[in-house]
Formats: C-alpha cells, structure tokens, sequence
C-alpha cells in the first residue's frame, strides 16, 4: 500500500493487514467496500423510511462490521452509535446520526479513493 498514503478517516495499517489476510488486490478490496457498503447505506436508509427498527439495527450492524475490515473506526464507531440508539430507543435521535453518518462515510470513500488511485499509481510506476 505504501506509507506515503496518510488518512485521518482510514487506519491503512489495518486495511493493510485485512489485504495481507485475504489476498486480494486493494483496489479490488476497496471496490468490494464500497458496493457493500452503499448497498447497506442504502438499506439503511429505506428501513429508517419504512421505521423497520430490526432491518435498521441489522444494516447499521453490518455497515460497522464491513468498515472495521477496511481500518473506518471512527466510522464504524458512529455505526455502533446508531445502533445503540436504536437499542435503547433513542429513535428521536436516528435521523440526525444517519445525517452525521452519510457525511462521515462519504468522507471514508474520498479517503478509499485516494488510497485506491495511490496504489494503482504505484503499480503503475515502471521499475
């Protein structure tokens, strides 16, 4: 991945680790985030529509989940606040956190982006 990516929003050790565990290419890994995590972004969304607190619970828990892997801990910390909230029914709460959240994670995505395009770049570099 290479030290000279710093992300205030990413751990890269970690998302360094998570590449080394599963032996994938970053940038394919940083995609597979992203699809996923829009995806469940988006399931979050609907069920807070729908006021479907289980379905909610289970998007914000899986969003966390995921961002953990790719080194978002203040993210997926904001997710464990969501669902706390959620659990201990502190719904008035859960559109101004979904709010705070959708700025945070586009955020992480810039920051994934970067990472992905710098290690795309140093692939790239002839030797």
């Amino acid at each position: 991945m290479g030290s000279s990516v710093v992300s205030p929003n990413i751990n890269t050790q970690l998302l360094n680790d998570f590449q080394v565990a599963f032996q994938k290419d970053l940038g394919e890994l940083i995609e597979l985030y992203l699809i996923d995590a829009r995806k469940k972004f988006s399931n979050l969304l609907s069920a807070l529509e729908a006021k479907n607190l289980e379905n909610f619970t289970g998007a914000a828990r899986e969003l966390r989940r995921r961002s953990i892997d790719v080194g978002a801990i203040s993210f997926s910390h904001s997710c464990l606040a969501l669902e706390i909230s959620t659990q201990e029914m502190r719904l008035e709460h859960l559109k101004k956190i979904v709010f705070q959240l959708e700025i945070q994670f586009n955020e992480v995505e810039e920051e994934l982006l970067h990472i992905k395009a710098a290690h795309v770049a140093k692939i790239k570099k002839p030797f």
